[in-house]
C-alpha cells in the first residue's frame, strides 16, 4: 500500500526538485549570522544589494520563508537606487523558492519578470537561468515536451557562451523530465555527463542534485546495490550544507528503499525523520502530505500484516491496538490537506487508502463510499493521463529533434567549407572547378539516399505512432463504465442484503482488477503474468455478479511461464467479455463454460478463448444494433493493433482469428490471439 504514495511523491519532487539557483556553496549557520550582521551596519546602496541577494540565496534551501523576505527588500532596494541588476537577480531568487515551494502563479510571474529584465541587460547567463526555472516550472505542471524545450534552449546558450556550470545545469535538469517518463538508462547518461562536469568546478549543488537522481534511477530498477552509495553520499552532502529541502526529499527515497530491502524499522525511522523537517519547512506541501499518508499506509500495514510487526521493536509491537487509529488520523488528515492542493492523482489515492482503511475497520458502506470517490477521480483523470502518455511521445520526439539538430549543424559547416574551397578552385584554375563539380555530383547522391532512408524510418515511426495510438483506444475500451458501476450496485446490495464478506470479497476484487488495468495502461509492453491476472480477476466478478451462472477455467500448457513473456496491454479482455455477453449468458445454454488456454512455442506465445455459448450466428441475430456496434469496435481494435506489429516486426507473427466451433452437435466460439515472444524488441 505504501509503495504508490512514494512513487507520486518522488516524481512530484523531481520535478520540483531542480529550479535553478545561482551556483553556490551554501555556508555554515556562523557565516550566515555573519551575513546579518554585516546587513544590519552596510549603507543604502549596491553593496547592500548584494548583501541582501546573497541572504536570500543562502537562506532559501533552510528557511524559504525569511529568504523570500531578503529577496523583496533586495528587489525594492534596487529599484529604488535604479540597479537593474540587482532588481534581475533578486527576482530570479524569488522565482527558484516560488517554484521550489509549488507556488504556481508566483512562480510564473516572477519567471516572466526576471528574464525580461536580463534580456534588457543583454545577460546571457541570467537569461539561461529563467530558461531552466521556466522549464523546471512547466514540468511541474506536467508539461514535459514543453519543459524539455526550455531545457535544450538553455543548453544552445550555455554552449554558445561556454558556461561548464550552465551546460552541466541542464543536462542535468533534461535527465529529470526523462526520469519522470522512467527512461532511467538515458537519464543516467545525461546525469552522469552532469556529474563529472560539477565534481571537475566543485560545485556542490549539482554533485547533490545527480547523487540523488542517479541513485533514484537504479532503485526504480531494484537494483539496490547500485542506488544506496548514491543516497548515502547525497545525505552526508545535504547535511553539511544545511540543504533541510534536499535532506527531506533523501529520506523520502530511502523510505522507498527501505521497503524494497524489507526493513520495516528503517522505513518508520526515515518516514519521522522526514516529517519533521517538512513541519518546520512545509507542512502543507504535496511532500508532507504524501508523507503523512504513508505514515498512515504504513501503520495500516503494520496493523493488517502480522509478519511485517513481528521485524519491529517490541516497544511498537505491544501499540498495535492503536495502529488502526492512528493509520486513520493520517490518512484523514492527507485528505483535509490535499483538497486545497487541487492534486487529483495524489486525492484519488488517499480515498483509495482510506478505502482499505474504512475495510480494516469493518466500516464497508464507508469503504464503499471511499472507493467510489477513489473511481469518479480517476475517471476524471483519464483524459490526463492520455495527455501524459501523448507528453511522453513528444519529449522522445524532442530527443530525436535535438540529435537531428546537432547532426543537420555539423552538415551545415561542412558544406560551408566545401563552397568555399569550390569558390577558391573556380578562381584559380579550370580543371579544380570540375573536379569539386564531381564531388558535389556524389555529394547530392549521398543527400539522395540519406532521404530515402529518412523517408524509410519516417514510415517506421508513423507505424509506431498508429500502435500508441490503437493502444489509447485500448485503455478507452477497457475499463467499460458500465461494468464498474453494476459492480459496485452489486457491492452495495450485498452490504444492504447483511453479507459483509462477499461484499468485501468483491470489492477487494474489484480495487485489484482496476489497479491492474491502470498500471498496465502506462506500459507499451506489459508481464503476460498480470495480463493474465486481469482476466482471471474479470471472469470472477463476472462470475460472482451473475450467480454463478457459468463456469470457467484458466489453463497454462506446458508450464509454461508468463512472468517472463512481455505483451502489448488490453488486447485479451474484450475475447472474454464477448464470450460472457454474446455466447454464454443465453437460456438456451444448460451449462455454460469458459476455457481460457495459453501455451507457447520457439517464436510466439497463442491465447485461446473458448466458450460452448450459441455461437457467433446466433448471437448476432440476438445483438441489437448497440451492442452490435460495440462488439465490432473492440474485434476492429484488435485487428488493428495485430496488423501494426506485424508493420514494425521484421517477422510477421501476430495474428486473430475468430470463428465457430467445428466439432458436429456443438455450439459456441472460438478466439485465437498469436503474439511474438519478442515483439518491439
Amino acid at each position: 500500500m505504501i509503495t504508490r504514495f512514494y512513487k507520486m511523491s518522488l516524481l512530484t519532487a523531481l520535478a520540483l526538485f531542480f529550479s535553478f539557483l545561482a551556483p553556490a556553496q551554501k555556508p555554515g549557520h556562523e557565516a550566515i549570522d555573519s551575513l546579518l550582521k554585516d546587513l544590519v551596519v552596510a549603507k543604502e546602496d549596491t553593496g547592500k544589494v548584494q548583501l541582501l541577494n546573497k541572504a536570500c540565496l543562502q537562506l532559501s534551501y533552510s528557511d524559504p520563508k525569511t529568504a523570500t523576505y531578503y529577496g523583496h527588500k533586495a528587489y525594492l532596494l534596487a529599484e529604488k537606487l535604479k540597479w537593474e541588476k540587482g532588481m534581475a537577480e533578486a527576482t530570479r531568487y524569488i522565482a527558484a523558492i516560488m517554484v521550489d515551494a509549488a507556488n504556481e502563479d508566483s512562480a510564473l510571474y516572477y519567471l516572466n519578470s526576471s528574464y525580461e529584465l536580463y534580456k534588457e541587460l543583454g545577460d546571457a547567463e541570467g537569461m539561461i537561468a529563467n530558461i531552466y526555472n521556466t522549464g523546471a516550472f512547466q514540468q511541474h505542471i506536467s508539461h514535459y515536451s514543453e519543459a524539455m524545450a526550455s531545457f535544450f534552449k538553455g543548453i544552445d546558450l550555455a554552449e554558445r557562451s561556454k558556461n561548464r556550470t550552465l551546460l552541466a545545469k541542464g543536462y542535468s535538469l533534461a535527465a529529470t523530465v526523462l526520469v519522470q517518463q522512467k527512461d532511467f538508462e538515458k537519464a543516467r547518461q545525461y546525469s552522469l555527463k552532469a556529474l563529472n562536469v560539477f565534481r571537475t568546478i566543485n560545485q556542490t549543488d549539482g554533485v547533490l542534485e545527480c547523487l540523488e537522481m542517479i541513485g533514484y534511477g537504479y532503485m526504480m530498477e531494484k537494483r539496490l546495490k547500485e542506488a544506496k552509495p548514491y543516497f548515502i553520499e547525497a545525505l552526508q552532502l545535504s547535511d553539511s550544507i544545511h540543504n533541510d529541502l534536499t535532506k527531506a526529499k533523501i529520506y523520502t527515497q530511502l523510505v522507498t528503499y527501505s521497503e524494497f530491502n524489507n526493513e520495516p524499522d528503517k522505513r518508520l525511522e526515515y518516514l519521522q525523520k522526514a516529517q519533521t523537517i517538512w513541519d518546520r519547512i512545509g507542512p502543507s506541501s504535496l511532500y508532507s502530505i504524501a508523507n503523512i499518508a504513508n505514515i498512515g499506509s504504513f501503520y495500516l500495514d503494520l496493523y493488517t500484516q502480522p509478519g511485517l510487526l513481528q521485524q519491529m521493536p517490541d516497544s511498537i509491537k505491544h501499540n498495535r491496538s492503536h495502529f488502526l487509529e492512528i493509520a486513520a488520523t493520517q490518512v484523514s488528515k492527507a485528505i483535509e490537506l490535499s483538497k486545497t492542493e487541487e492534486n487529483p492523482d495524489l486525492l484519488s489515492q488517499l480515498y483509495e487508502l482510506n478505502a482499505q482503511v474504512s475495510e480494516a475497520k469493518k466500516d464497508y458502506k464507508g469503504a464503499l463510499e471511499n472507493f467510489r470517490s477513489f473511481v469518479s477521480i480517476r475517471d476524471s483523470m483519464f483524459s490526463q493521463e492520455n495527455k501524459n502518455k501523448i507528453a511522453a511521445i513528444e519529449v522522445s520526439k524532442e530527443l530525436q529533434l535535438k540529435d537531428k539538430t546537432i547532426a543537420l549543424k555539423k552538415a551545415e559547416n561542412r558544406q560551408l567549407w566545401l563552397y568555399a574551397a569550390l569558390s577558391l578552385a573556380l578562381v584559380i584554375i579550370i580543371s579544380v572547378f570540375f573536379l569539386n563539380r564531381y564531388r558535389l555530383k556524389q555529394l547530392r547522391l549521398k543527400h539522395e539516399i540519406q532521404a530515402k532512408e529518412a523517408a524509410r524510418k519516417e514510415q517506421d515511426l508513423l507505424h509506431r505512432n498508429q500502435l500508441t495510438q490503437s493502444e489509447l483506444k485500448a485503455i478507452r475500451a477497457q475499463m467499460n463504465p458500465h461494468f464498474i458501476f453494476n459492480v459496485l450496485n452489486s457491492i452495495e446490495s450485498y452490504i444492504v442484503d447483511s453479507d459483509p464478506k462477499t461484499a468485501a470479497r468483491m470489492l477487494q476484487k474489484t480495487a485489484g482488477l482496476c489497479r491492474l488495468i491502470l498500471e498496465n495502461s502506462t506500459q507499451n509492453l506489459v508481464s503476460a503474468d498480470k495480463e493474465w491476472k486481469v482476466l482471471q480477476l474479470y471472469a470472477e466478478l463476472e462470475s460472482m455478479r451473475f450467480s454463478r451462472q457459468f463456469n470457467y477455467s484458466f489453463e497454462r500448457q506446458n508450464n509454461c511461464d508468463l512472468s517472463a513473456i512481455f505483451i502489448p496491454p488490453l488486447m485479451l479482455q474484450p475475447l472474454v467479455e464477448n464470450a460472457i455477453h454474446h455466447g454464454l449468458r443465453d437460456d438456451r445454454i444448460t451449462t455454460p463454460f469458459l476455457r481460457v488456454q495459453v501455451y507457447t512455442d520457439t517464436e510466439t506465445v497463442h491465447f485461446k478463448i473458448e466458450d460452448n455459448g450459441i455461437g457467433l450466428k446466433a448471437a448476432a441475430e440476438k445483438r441489437n444494433n448497440n451492442l452490435g456496434k460495440q462488439k465490432s469496435i473492440a474485434l476492429s481494435m484488435i485487428r488493428e493493433r495485430v496488423s501494426l506489429i506485424n508493420h514494425i516486426s521484421d517477422k510477421k507473427l501476430a495474428a486473430f482469428t475468430i470463428s465457430e466451433k467445428e466439432e458436429k452437435g456443438t455450439t459456441g466460439t472460438v478466439s485465437q490471439l498469436t503474439l511474438p515472444l519478442n515483439t518491439f524488441q
